[in-house]
């Protein structure tokens, strides 16, 4: 009798892809993983696939357009969020400088102030200590400050008598004003004018004032 040789079937390598999407069949009888998109940059690039149906490719084009809708809307909120910081710290930046220039023109004033204040004690100690602004003297230079002052007189009207003087004690000045009337009785007013700077075109000057009358 003829023995048949019986023929062993070779394997035959397949390629299809597992209905369930699991993986593809190799040529060991095993499978091999398909991997999976990560980022919404491979889901548009397969909604290119034409094997894909209508309705894949609808969801990968709205995946796409909500994930660049919610960078551009970020980005919106925090341009908003810096330009109100930014409102609110120059806001607080413009309160702060006139805050500091009102203390500062404040301060400036005490100075004048304490400036009028001595030409007008200057000219009392003078009038009342040495009699020199008598209607009956002349006019001599007044020492003040450990310094000594031009004094000059005018009398623009009859019976009415004006010593005027000026200390210039760096850096507050001065400008003293007495006017003596005749009576009886005699009159004498005291205007001492101090300011904070002697320097005249300096647009922080400021000027205080005291009268004195007896």
């Amino acid at each position: 009798m003829k023995r048949s040789k019986n023929k062993e079937a070779t394997p035959v390598a397949s390629a299809s892809a597992d209905s369930q999407g699991r993986g593809r069949k190799n040529t060991e009888g095993g499978f091999t993983p398909t991997p999976i998109p990560n980022d919404n940059v491979d889901i548009l690039k397969d909604s290119d696939d034409p094997s894909m149906t209508r309705n894949q490719r609808e969801t990968s084009s709205r995946i796409g357009v909500s994930s660049q809708s919610e960078r551009g809307f970020t980005l919106l909120l925090s341009v908003l969020i810096s330009s109100l910081l930014l409102a609110i710290g120059l806001a607080i930046f413009n309160i702060t400088i006139k805050e500091l220039i009102l203390s500062s023109s404040g301060r400036e004033s005490q100075f004048a102030f304490y400036a009028a204040d001595t030409g007008a004690e200057c000219a009392l100690f003078h009038d009342f200590q040495r009699g020199a602004f008598s209607t009956s003297s002349p006019a001599a230079n007044l020492e003040c400050i450990d310094e000594e002052w031009e004094v000059t007189s005018s009398s623009p009207v009859p019976g009415t008598y004006t010593r005027t003087f000026s200390i210039d004690s760096e850096p507050h000045c001065m400008t003293v004003v007495v006017t003596k009337e005749e009576g009886p009785p005699v009159t004498t007013s005291i205007e001492a004018r101090g300011y904070n700077t002697c320097d005249t075109g300096n647009p922080r000057r400021v000027e205080r004032a005291i009268r004195v009358t007896y």
